[in-house]
């Protein structure tokens, strides 16, 4: 991931739910990566019809990912395991993002019944008033809006 990215998790929230009885606030590493997810065959034609209205479908360096977009900029990888797909990893280029992008994410996540995890392990709702508040309280909108700063406080 660039220091200019934005990224976030796509998780199931039914899964989610079905597992810990309530949406908690927040996830570990561990908890995140062993959530199943989604069944691949009924979802994977929704998430690349809606993924290519914006992103070109490319290689990925694994055949258990498709992915979306380049690596360094806007980027969508599903992580596909056993007829399954366990999650959806987005990562925003906050160099170059528009309204266009943001809608994008929100109406994936509104197709899959998913709810957001930031790199903080904090779910949210994915909402486009949720996903910007978000995004202003990053690292990396924070090295967008000032490099050098960013920089220098990390010397600090």
């Amino acid at each position: 991931m660039a220091v200019w990215q934005y990224s976030l998790f796509l998780i199931s929230k039914n899964e989610l739910l079905n597992k810990q009885g309530k949406l908690p606030d927040s996830l570990t590493e561990d908890e995140r990566e062993n959530l199943i997810g989604w069944e691949a065959s009924t979802k994977l034609t929704m998430i690349e019809k809606i993924l290519s209205k914006h992103f070109k479908k490319k290689k990925s360096w694994s055949n258990n990912i498709e992915q979306w977009g380049e690596e360094d900029s806007h980027c969508v990888e599903v992580i596909c395991e056993n007829d399954r797909f366990s999650e959806v990893s987005v990562r925003l280029d906050l160099r170059n993002l528009n309204g266009d992008n943001l809608r994008l994410i929100v109406d994936l996540a509104e197709t899959l019944d998913a709810i957001g995890l930031n790199i903080d392990g904090i779910i949210f709702e994915v909402s486009l008033n949720n996903l910007k508040s978000e995004i202003k309280i990053s690292d990396a909108f924070s090295f967008v809006k000032d490099p050098k700063g960013f920089l220098s406080n990390l010397s600090n």
